[in-house]
């Protein structure tokens, strides 16, 4: 719409603008940065973008290197001008600079893989991996891995179950272990593991639901554990989904045994009126 002049005479008063800008905020002082500077920078950042202009583009995103943030923009500017070389360097001085983020080390690890360096790349997702632990950079690492997985797996199981803490029992909290043993698909490790480690309700129901059709006395012990976790702290909104809980165990492991835990849940929260209403219309 502005045409050929009008564009050149707008790039110049977003140079000139971005000429004038002092040095970054320190480090606190965002509120500043975020109200003198952002607009600027983006205006700027856009321009250097539409001309095709990357020595101009560098300077706007690398004006402030204090977070992650900035590495991971210049890595994808890097690969947006066909700088593959560059995209690793930076990708490289990222991770060093800013270890905790994980969004640059899985960066890393692709630039590494683009530049055929595909063990430099696994071990980076090792590395992220050991740094912090979940699901998403246990995936990276797998797929990475590839053949390699086997080996990797049972490493990263190492490394989660050294760093698990024991409750007073002396049972390790090992929820990020099952969950991630469900996410591989190995439910049988899972069970087992669930049956002599402490973990997360939510955990428990997720892999009860799993197993109840090949393993169902399991699952209706996993899910009494959920219940006894759940009815000492739970409102009378939840309790629904309780009464609910307590009949599964009952359809899953029919006996004197799960009778018997009913029965003292009716004795022991029989001031609950509502819970009470709710097992009943389950035919508790």
């Amino acid at each position: 719409m502005l045409g050929e002049d009008g564009q050149a005479r707008y790039a110049a008063l977003v140079a000139a603008e971005f000429a004038k800008l002092g040095p970054p905020a320190s480090p606190g002082r965002y509120d500043e940065h975020w109200s003198r500077d952002l607009g600027v920078l983006h205006r700027m950042e856009a321009v250097a973008s539409l001309q095709r202009d990357f020595d101009t583009l560098q300077r706007v995103l690398t004006r402030d290197l204090s977070s992650g943030a900035a590495f991971i923009r210049m890595v994808e500017a890097c690969r947006d001008f066909g700088r593959e070389r560059e995209a690793l360097q930076w990708a490289e001085r990222g991770v060093k600079a800013h270890p905790q983020w994980g969004a640059l080390r899985s960066l890393l690890a692709e630039e590494l893989q683009r530049a055929g360096l595909g063990q430099e790349a696994v071990d980076t997702l090792w590395q992220g991996f050991k740094s912090a632990p979940d699901r998403h950079t246990w995936q990276s690492l797998k797929l990475a891995a590839q053949a390699q997985w086997t080996a990797y797996r049972e490493r990263a199981l190492d490394h989660l179950r050294a760093a698990e803490r024991h409750l007073d029992d002396g049972r390790p909290e090992a929820s990020l272990r099952i969950e991630l043993l469900m996410l591989d698909g190995d439910l049988e490790a899972a069970r087992l593991l669930a049956r002599q480690a402490a973990v997360r309700p939510g955990r428990l129901r997720d892999l009860a639901s799993r197993i109840a059709a090949d393993h169902p006395a399991d699952a209706a012990a996993l899910l009494r554990r959920v219940v006894n976790s759940d009815l000492p702290r739970v409102t009378p909104r939840d309790y629904a989904p309780i009464a609910l809980e307590i009949a599964q165990v009952l359809r899953l492991a029919p006996g004197v045994d799960s009778q018997r835990w009913v029965d003292e849940i009716k004795l022991n929260y029989r001031a609950r009126r509502k819970l009470m209403g709710l097992m009943a219309d389950q035919g508790l």
